[in-house]
């Protein structure tokens, strides 16, 4: 929409700078901060209606973090990354026989160890600002936790691996549930980088793999002798289920929760769906 933009200017380096930013330019949602980048200003663009500015890193108005975080937000994510800790350190306790636990170390025992200790680092990455970006694109902005996708690429394999070898179940099943978990992170990942309406088409294929883990999930319970695996399922599916719902309530979807809110319940979650699912797989496993 509109004319380009076309800057003639002599040899001097500004306005050749001004140039090589400016020429070409349309009302497709750059030419404000483009503009702006140029001057070295706020320049406002009232005829390019889509056009939203984004000032440079380190400019008065910018947003970094961990300094643009609210208070409840650092401490939600303090308070998370504390909980892995000590979750991990619980774990790493019992699988050397302290608490009742067995001496021998199994590999439930250390998949939970390790996804415990990831999600501790993916916390503390969190906390301090690591890979959190910020998005002015879309009808509102949004703040996207990189790690928190990484966290989950590495730990729900895990913690899935973990409820497969309690329930005893096959290679196939195992191959299956790793499989549609990961293209379920994926899923979501790509639709937070995007706006809307595409963001939701992703939002909803990310469900409908989520869905195939559940049913999975439901095959490992049902053709397992251990007698504490539906608890365990239900855990899982319980607390799994929240997070496509804090997914499209929070930033990267409709914005409906506050970041404050979206943390502390992606918290909670995580205390449920790792922590207490982490300690009873190896508690009750060999039950």
């Amino acid at each position: 929409m509109g004319v380009g933009v076309e800057v003639s200017c002599g040899e001097t380096p500004v306005c050749q700078r001004v140039q090589s930013k400016l020429n070409g330019l349309q009302c497709n949602g750059r030419l404000g901060a483009s503009l702006s980048d140029a001057f070295e200003a706020h320049v406002a663009t009232p005829l390019c209606p889509d056009d939203k500015y984004v000032p440079p890193a380190g400019a008065p108005g910018s947003v970094t973090f961990p300094e643009a975080y609210p208070n409840s937000v650092r401490h939600w994510l303090l308070i998370g990354c504390l909980s892995m800790a000590i979750g991990a350190g619980a774990v790493f306790y019992l699988s050397f026989g302290g608490g009742g636990g067995s001496k021998e170390l199994t590999l439930p025992a250390v998949l939970g160890f390790v996804a415990l200790s990831v999600a501790m680092v993916a916390y503390l990455c969190m906390w301090s600002g690591v890979w959190v970006e910020f998005k002015t694109s879309g009808a509102t902005p949004r703040v996207i936790f990189l790690p928190k996708y990484i966290d989950w690429m590495i730990t729900t394999p895990l913690l899935l691996t973990m409820l497969s070898l309690t329930g005893g179940a096959d290679t196939p099943v195992l191959a299956a549930l790793v499989g549609n978990d990961a293209l379920m992170v994926l899923c979501w990942l790509v639709g937070a980088t995007l706006t809307a309406p595409y963001k939701y088409v992703w939002w909803l294929l990310g469900v409908l793999f989520f869905t195939v883990v559940l049913l999975l999930v439901l095959r490992v319970v049902d053709r397992s002798d251990n007698s504490n695996m539906r608890v365990l399922g239900l855990i899982l599916a319980l607390s799994w289920a929240m997070y496509p719902i804090l997914w499209v309530l929070g930033s990267e979807g409709t914005g409906a929760l506050g970041l404050s809110q979206e943390v502390a319940l992606t918290v909670l979650t995580d205390l449920c769906g790792k922590i207490l699912l982490a300690m009873l797989v190896i508690t009750w496993g060999g039950e």
